[in-house]
């Protein structure tokens, strides 16, 4: 039978050069680590290493067999990784809701983090805007939010900020504003304005951003910026969603004297107060707050 044992050996005489170093690295003698890979190569009946010279070299199948134990001790750290915790603590899902106005790095790195440390944790992302998602928190629909800043917070909630949102005001290169160095207040004015739910429904950010008599709703982001693209009016989107539209020419970003001093909006971290926290939701909340 195939020896987890022996295929380590054989894996760090490998990438440590030599049955010696192997050896001292497993804290076995010489002979034990030169054995086992000698029982390996009869068990699986090929040459591994090539031993004519005075340093041993894999063969072809050596190589074959050095890749896939790179693959095979990968799963074993995984499923190890898997244990620390006990099974019956760790979450079998993490419900996340985001805001319309949160960009996707918010929480790309950290979903990535938290797969490789709870492999066996699924991840559900849900998006929606202000009033929905502190709905589904109090409902305990969601296990964390990630939405804009919504100022006075209810007191069921615990809101954390984790950083800020870099905006810009858009339009399509059709528009009449895409030829004007520094839109004015008025001309901005008389302009349709496309703006999102998430915006609107903000007590902050709707006092601030909306502008225009003539405002246009979508409930999602992908919808406005389609709005926009068609030249049906002009809006403030995140940097980081209007960059990619910028470059390929679809959108144009303009500067107005009205809208134009350091716009960005602070980004809340949201859990209902005194919720009880498992070790992947403790893990998730440390990963944006250290």
């Amino acid at each position: 039978m195939l020896s987890l044992e022996q295929m380590n050996m054989f894996k760090v005489a490998v990438e440590s050069g030599s049955f010696s170093a192997a050896a001292r690295k497993l804290n076995k003698g010489v002979s034990t680590v030169s054995t086992g890979v000698i029982n390996l190569e009869d068990y699986l009946g090929v040459q591994l290493f090539d031993r004519s010279t005075r340093k041993p070299t894999l063969t072809q199948e050596g190589e074959r067999l050095y890749a896939r134990s790179k693959i095979l001790f990968s799963e074993v750290n995984r499923i190890e990784s898997s244990l620390v915790e006990q099974p019956s603590e760790i979450e079998p899902i993490i419900r996340i809701g985001v805001g319309e106005l949160v960009p996707s790095s918010f929480f790309e790195n950290q979903t990535e983090v938290l797969s490789r440390r709870f492999p066996d944790t699924r991840v559900r992302l849900e998006r929606g805007d202000p009033i929905s998602l502190q709905a589904g928190l109090a409902d305990e629909q969601f296990d964390l939010v990630i939405m804009a800043q919504q100022g006075q917070v209810d007191v069921v909630f615990d809101a954390k900020g984790i950083g800020f949102v870099e905006l810009v005001l858009v339009c399509s290169p059709d528009s009449n504003l895409a030829d004007i160095g520094l839109v004015d207040a008025q001309t901005l004015f008389t302009q349709r304005q496309i703006a999102c739910l998430s915006l609107s429904m903000n007590p902050l950010l709707s006092n601030a951003l909306l502008y225009s008599p003539e405002i246009w709703e979508t409930s999602s982001m992908e919808d406005l910026v389609k709005l926009v693209e068609q030249g049906l009016g002009w809006a403030c989107i995140p940097m980081e969603l209007a960059q990619e539209r910028i470059q390929l020419g679809t959108l144009i970003e303009f500067k107005s004297n009205l809208l134009n001093a350091g716009l960005s909006i602070p980004i809340d971290l949201v859990q209902l107060a005194g919720s009880e926290a498992g070790p992947a939701k403790r893990f998730l909340i440390d990963e944006y707050l250290k």
